[in-house]
């Protein structure tokens, strides 16, 4: 089981535990969101950065075979870190494709994970991505839109 830990003064961190039970193991350090096995059981994607202030974001590799943390890879300044930042397996469990906000529009871009720069996967105009994944056959599935909202401010609503 992959679980992020959080706790008052500590960073969120990634753990592991067997299903079975036994004592869980940190997976990450620093701070580490969004953790997603593969489909193919063998790897483990997450978020991290070092848990200071204006740390740069990176894509954390890491290996559920051999328990160890593979290698990291740089995202662009534009890639937004939050709760809601997916992350999703392709699926032959060799690239991992998140949300790029680049030019202010929202795009799809995937990280192999035998290295090299990320690749650009969709190519939209405009709308914010709201979720997104790759069907077993490798068709991408994306569920984009617009978010519109008004503000009216009232005054001498007494008179």
């Amino acid at each position: 089981m992959i679980y992020e830990h959080f706790e008052p003064g500590v960073s969120a961190t990634t753990w592991r535990v067997p299903i079975e039970g036994g004592t869980p193991e940190k997976v990450s350090d620093g701070f580490s969101a969004r953790p997603t096995p593969s489909p193919d059981g063998k790897w483990l994607a997450f978020w991290q950065n070092d848990g200071q202030p204006g740390s740069p974001w990176r894509l954390g590799l890491f290996s559920l075979e051999s328990g160890k943390l593979i290698r990291t890879f740089e995202v662009a300044a534009t890639v937004r870190i939050g709760w809601d930042a997916n992350l999703r397996w392709d699926a032959d469990s060799r690239g991992v494709t998140y949300v790029d906000n680049r030019g202010g529009i929202e795009n799809l871009w995937t990280q192999s994970i035998d290295g090299g720069r990320a690749k650009q996967s969709t190519n939209f105009a405009d709308g914010k991505i709201f979720s997104f994944d790759w069907s077993r056959d490798g068709s991408l599935v994306v569920s984009k839109g617009v978010i519109t909202s008004d503000v009216v401010l009232i005054t001498d609503a007494g008179k």
